[in-house]
């Protein structure tokens, strides 16, 4: 008893080994729910598609269709300006000209794709077969955002690090049960 600096029982080994595990399994839980929670608090990058062209011919006979889809995705809702390229220059008309329905997501949402729809493709003011150009906002993910996601795809998930770290405790202790009885 007189010369035990540093040196300790069992007891104090197991306590050691489970308070360390203890507090690495809170950490690794509470790590998880800030990287899961992270990808909400962080903003898009807003982007503008400047001058995208596209001609729609409409021949019912051939089944064509008055429709054709925006290239980009996470297209932002009201942020489009259509104008005519191949007569005189006319900007085309919300809801009377065209519109635009938007697809696979919300507003800004990075899976929303729009789908343009000619509404005047008879008549006087017919744009049918005409070369239009758009412009219009799309939300792209920031590098922040990136950043999180490559972080979160290269590592193992937080939670299942701390069932595996439970699992290691778990088998410590009986190990050390197994030791002690075994005296």
């Amino acid at each position: 008893m007189f010369n035990k600096k540093s040196q300790m029982d069992i007891k104090e080994l197991i306590l050691t080994i489970v308070i360390a595990g203890v507090l690495f399994i809170v950490g690794l839980l509470i790590f998880a729910n800030i990287s899961n929670s992270a990808g909400k608090i962080l903003d898009p990058t807003p982007l503008t598609i400047r001058n995208e062209t596209f001609t729609i011919n409409v021949e019912e006979a051939l089944g064509n269709t008055n429709s054709t889809l925006l290239a980009r995705l996470g297209v932002i809702e009201n942020s489009e300006s259509v104008i005519n390229v191949s007569g005189p220059s006319v900007t085309l008309t919300r809801n009377v000209d065209y519109s635009i329905a938007l697809l696979n997501g919300d507003s800004g949402e990075f899976t929303t794709r729009g789908n343009l729809t000619l509404l005047n493709i008879s008549g006087t003011k017919s744009f049918n077969n005409s070369l239009l150009s758009i412009s219009y906002s799309v939300n792209t993910q920031s590098e922040a955002q990136a950043s999180t996601q490559v972080v979160q795809s290269t590592v193992l998930d937080s939670f299942e690090l701390g069932v595996i770290a439970l699992i290691v405790l778990a088998a410590v202790i009986i190990l050390a049960i197994v030791f002690k009885l075994g005296q």
